[in-house]
């Protein structure tokens, strides 16, 4: 039997294989990833004659930036889509959530091909011909949901698309965001349900820095990064600026379109996020600026130096606990008393301290965010004060005109 090293350690073999060789100053790295045919030309926005560039991979990256090269690999981007060879994906030890055990009820790993997650909430399946499996289909639950504290979630199966009856593709319009200079063009990985290709799977260097041969060969010289919020916003957005909803939360991966209806819509990502540190798994140097920085005469009010207990959760209350609240949902969530809590945090960060609850927040029909003539939308309070006091944990118990009472002033009472 061969045993093949998992894709995130296999990285790192390849990129000291290629510095070992003295390749990383050539402009055709021999050894290293070819590019697909027909994407030479991706993301080098800030070169519109391309000069020959040629994307790499991220193997060639790691040994000039060890750093970012060792973040980047606890990083969720990194382990979106991970190749399975006949055994469960292998995960960084230090991912400490990640973990997908078995494949759905009915299957064994020989039958799957490629794993969509599995790393931070949730996990899809594609089969052994590249479709991604789906209730409908199998006639089980096809999605792996990850243990998540904060809605007390415990690791099972659940639906996955129940009314999709028939074989559905893995399309470019998907993995567009799973993967390194997608293409819809030609099959990577030689499977009919896979319609398209990419160079790596994964989140890699090259899907926002651009192709890395000139940059190798000249390393003064900058490669495409665009630092504006709206490049991560390809992929962190649903519908061209609405925010998406569903079930009485947000629909995960909108944190562009959130950010646009908060309060600081003009700032970028990078201005609080360290893009290549997992704010999940590192998240001690996951955030250049924190809220304080910027609102230091906003003080924690009565919540200075609490913790919330719920369950084996525990959260030293901190400016996120209320202005990124568990709002939105991915895989799970959950109703403690009248309070809500899904599984990530919203980046709308204005909270509606009215005494009025989550319908409020959403339009009639429950399937956008409102948002007001200014453009901007605010999370109701039974996903923030009912969140912890609901009566069930260590704190006591609200309601939403109780809760509105202390919110609406809540910055102005003295610790």
């Amino acid at each position: 039997m061969t045993l093949r090293k998992p894709a995130w350690m296999c990285r790192r073999v390849r990129a000291i294989a290629c510095c070992a060789l003295g390749l990383l100053a050539a402009t055709a790295l021999v050894g290293c990833p070819p590019s697909p045919p027909g994407q030479d030309n991706l993301l080098n926005t800030t070169d519109p004659t391309n000069n020959g560039a040629r994307f790499v991979g991220s193997g060639a990256c790691d040994p000039c930036h060890p750093g970012i090269a060792r973040s980047h690999e606890l990083h969720g981007h990194s382990h979106i889509l991970n190749q399975v060879f006949g055994t469960p994906p292998v995960f960084p030890p230090q991912a400490t959530r990640a973990r997908v055990p078995d494949p759905p009820p009915g299957f064994e790993w020989g039958d799957i091909s490629y794993v969509l997650g599995g790393y931070l909430r949730k996990a899809n399946f594609l089969d052994s011909q590249g479709f991604l499996l789906t209730d409908g289909v199998t006639g089980v639950n096809t999605q792996w949901v990850l243990q998540f504290q904060p809605a007390q979630t415990q690791p099972r199966f659940d639906s996955f698309l129940p009314q999709q009856t028939q074989p559905l593709p893995y399309s470019s319009d998907c993995f567009r965001c799973h993967t390194t200079v997608p293409s819809p063009e030609g099959s990577t990985a030689g499977l009919p349900g896979v319609q398209g290709s990419w160079l790596q799977p994964g989140v890699q260097c090259e899907a926002c820095h651009g192709p890395g041969s000139r940059h190798i060969a000249n390393p003064p010289r900058d490669i495409y990064l665009n630092p504006a919020s709206a490049a991560c916003g390809q992929c962190h957005s649903r519908d061209s600026g609405t925010i998406l909803a569903a079930n009485g939360f947000i629909l995960h991966e909108q944190q562009y379109s959130e950010l646009l209806a908060s309060p600081h819509a003009q700032m970028r990502c990078g201005t609080c996020h360290n893009v290549h540190v997992s704010p999940n798994y590192d998240p001690g140097n996951a955030l250049i600026n924190d809220c304080q920085n910027c609102h230091a005469d906003h003080n924690m009010a009565l919540h200075a130096g609490k913790t919330y207990v719920q369950g084996d959760y525990t959260e030293p209350l901190t400016c996120h606990s209320c202005h990124m609240s568990f709002a939105t949902r991915s895989a799970s969530s959950a109703l403690f008393g009248n309070g809500r809590t899904g599984d990530m945090r919203t980046h709308i960060f204005r909270i509606n301290a009215q005494p009025v609850d989550f319908t409020t927040l959403f339009t009639d029909d429950g399937t956008q965010v409102r948002v007001g003539p200014d453009g901007q939308a605010a999370v109701t309070l039974d996903f923030i004060c009912l969140r912890c006091h609901h009566g069930q944990g260590n704190v006591f118990k609200l309601n939403l005109t109780s809760a509105s009472d202390v919110a609406d002033n809540i910055h102005q009472i003295a610790q």
